[in-house]
């Protein structure tokens, strides 16, 4: 999977998630000290001044299930929508199941051409 939108996750002083801020803001913030580094891995960080109103955008997470897979978050601003996080995954669902019939044909548990079991001959050695 992959990301596709740069954002950085935002917590209020009291731990509350704010809407996500771009890598830019997050940087101003760290270097006057108006924040501190939460997590890394996802980037969140949390301000250490309190917000009298906070102002969280209405968000909607799309998902998209087949055989490649994807989530977006979509955040509802007044002038426009903006993808907060974009991510895509590929299923190796169907590969695996070859891959696993391929195995058992090889092992003679299947006939290739019937699709029935082989009898073993208990004397052959």
């Amino acid at each position: 999977m992959r990301q596709c939108v740069n954002s950085v996750g935002v917590l209020s002083d009291d731990g509350t998630p704010l809407s996500p801020a771009r890598p830019a803001r997050a940087r101003w913030l760290l270097k006057k000290g108006s924040a501190k580094v939460v997590s890394v891995l996802p980037f969140v960080i949390q301000l250490t001044y309190a917000i009298v109103e906070p102002v969280v955008a209405a968000a909607d997470l799309v998902i998209d299930d087949g055989e490649t897979s994807g989530m977006v978050l979509v955040e509802h601003r007044p002038d426009h929508d903006r993808v907060v996080v974009g991510l895509e995954g590929r299923t190796r669902g169907r590969e695996i199941s070859d891959n696993l019939k391929e195995r058992k044909s090889l092992r003679g548990g299947l006939d290739s051409l019937t699709g029935k079991g082989t009898k073993m001959d208990p004397n052959a050695h």
